[in-house]
């Protein structure tokens, strides 16, 4: 079953996107295998509902014919089926290898196909339906991938759901995820899927429609991916950012110079990753911080001694408080902003979008 859905599936997306891409971009499908557990406890008590809604006379039909099991579905009965937790996919290597051939690859149609491991060391099909935001978690590890993106039909997760206090998580830390907060059967497995992937990775996982979920996150900015990595005490790997941390809060201007000094004149290129990520910190300053000019001008003062004449000069914009339409477009759209406006910074040259645009985040944050 999950064979013939993959097939299917993989068909007419490989047949679309090719319309869409042109045939000069390889597109190629791959059906998954994934590795279950014959133990599973899914194999006793299944719980995947699949096929029609029947009547008890349809069940009792079908059961007898087939062997198949039923459980109520509300008012009325569905078949169920094993949903297993994936343990392991087999030839990953083959995805990994297409995709850096530039490749799009298709795969994990239907969640994989479920097998189990024989005594002689073969596998063996199995009649299951694997839950296809674990699958896919799974396999973004494997490969691994830069940022897994769980598509929903919703903008975002929400807490407290069918409530009035329901309100929208913009930003999740693992540490902070109550996965029993969330509903089984609808946005508790990406969160499950999520929260493994980003733990294993270190790198961020996404749960929205997809018009908000396909920003360009596949960017060059290793300070970007640092600020958004998974941490119990959303603090930076980075030393010179616990220096910026404690000169903004307690106003140590030492502490400042210490930190901007590690950060100034980092990367290579004209616009080094470091400037551009001080940028984006003054800008942050500037929107949020009640008193911002004097550690503008500690940050500038101290940068100024390493980086180059280009980025000196874009230093001394951002302590003042300007920056590129692109940033007054999205800084317009207030708390939510909007999937464009992100893409329209991270555009901005090789990495000094992303760059600047984790300064911006890590200032608000620490602010």
């Amino acid at each position: 079953m999950c064979a013939a859905t993959g097939g299917m599936i993989g068909y007419v997306l490989e047949q679309e996107t090719g319309n869409i891409l042109g045939y000069d971009v390889p597109v190629t499908t791959i059906l998954t295998r994934i590795v279950v557990s014959v133990h599973d406890p899914e194999f006793i008590d299944p719980s995947k509902f699949v096929g029609p809604v029947l009547d008890k006379a349809g069940v009792d039909k079908l059961a007898a014919a087939h062997g198949w099991q039923f459980k109520r579905d509300g008012t009325t009965w569905r078949r169920v089926v094993p949903s297993p937790f994936p343990e392991r996919i087999l030839w990953h290597r083959p995805i990994r290898w297409l995709l850096e051939q530039n490749a799009v690859v298709i795969c994990n149609g239907g969640g994989g196909i479920p097998v189990v491991a024989q005594p002689d060391g073969s596998m063996k099909g199995v009649e299951a339906v694997i839950d296809k935001d674990r699958a896919s978690g799974l396999l973004a590890t494997h490969i691994p991938a830069d940022l897994l993106v769980l598509a929903t039909d919703v903008d975002g997760v929400y807490a407290d759901f069918g409530t009035a206090q329901l309100r929208r998580l913009p930003t999740l830390y693992s540490a902070e995820i109550d996965e029993a907060g969330f509903a089984a059967g609808s946005m508790g497995p990406k969160i499950a899927a999520a929260r493994a992937f980003a733990d294993a990775t270190g790198t961020p996982a996404v749960t929205a429609a997809l018009d908000q979920a396909a920003l360009p996150h596949l960017h060059r900015s290793y300070l970007l991916r640092d600020v958004l990595k998974p941490a119990q005490d959303g603090a930076s790997a980075q030393p010179a950012f616990a220096q910026l941390a404690r000169g903004i809060h307690r106003h140590c201007q030492a502490s400042l110079r210490r930190g901007t000094g590690e950060l100034a004149g980092l990367g290579q290129g004209l616009t080094p990753a470091g400037d551009d990520f001080l940028c984006g910190l003054m800008l942050a300053l500037n929107v949020a911080h009640p008193a911002p000019s004097i550690l503008c001008q500690t940050i500038t003062a101290q940068a100024l001694r390493a980086t180059t004449t280009l980025l000196g000069a874009f230093l001394r914009a951002a302590a003042a408080g300007h920056a590129m339409p692109q940033w007054h477009r999205l800084l317009a759209e207030g708390a939510s902003p909007s999937a464009q406006g992100v893409a329209d910074i991270l555009r901005y040259g090789h990495s000094s979008g992303g760059d600047s645009l984790a300064g911006f985040l890590w200032g608000a944050r620490n602010l």
